[in-house]
């Protein structure tokens, strides 16, 4: 579905369009300032070899990025791999599955996202729901964040910092203020 989408699909789609903050964030995280800053070891990855594809295109000028087509339920990547692990509302595709399928997808899904965060990373969650409940179940600690639309018909979204451990890295938290 998602390959033949984005190939038809002749420009670039931002799914939180109407959170102009948000849509900034995410693309500072994945690539730009936090690259520009010196972080390149960074890794983006998806399920859509076409999205990749575009987005390695459209981040050319930044050598380095790692751009990977990667399954969020079993991901090729050690424990403990990374400090932050942001999800760009996949949560919310994923709680969208077949109600026979969704309970074990959540909780393979959460479950590797925790097991490749370092023990003092975090993971950030950006979605259009309040999930309190259910990412307080990784265990740590977990803060939200309430993100006002930034026009008038947009609908609110939710940040989600849950810190593993005792610490945090500050780009997380400070991206968000």
């Amino acid at each position: 579905y998602w390959n033949d989408r984005y190939t038809r699909q002749t420009f670039l789609f931002e799914w939180l369009r109407q959170h102009k903050h948000i849509a900034d964030l995410v693309d500072e995280i994945c690539g730009g300032v936090l690259y520009d800053a010196g972080y390149h070891n960074i890794v983006n990855t998806d399920t859509s070899s076409v999205v990749l594809e575009q987005m390695a295109a459209r981040n050319k000028h930044r050598p380095g990025l790692a751009w990977v087509l990667d399954d969020c339920m079993a991901m090729q990547f050690d424990t403990s791999s990374f400090d932050l692990v942001l999800d760009k509302a996949l949560l919310d595709t994923v709680v969208c599955l077949h109600p026979s399928v969704r309970q074990e997808a959540v909780g393979s899904y959460l479950s590797e996202a925790w097991r490749v965060l370092r023990p003092s990373g975090a993971f950030l969650c950006i979605t259009i729901s309040v999930r309190d409940g259910l990412l307080s179940a990784l265990g740590g600690t977990t803060e939200r964040r309430d993100l006002a639309p930034t026009w008038r018909e947009g609908s609110w979204h939710y940040a989600h910092i849950c810190r593993k451990g005792g610490g945090c890295p500050a780009v997380a938290l400070d991206a968000m203020d």
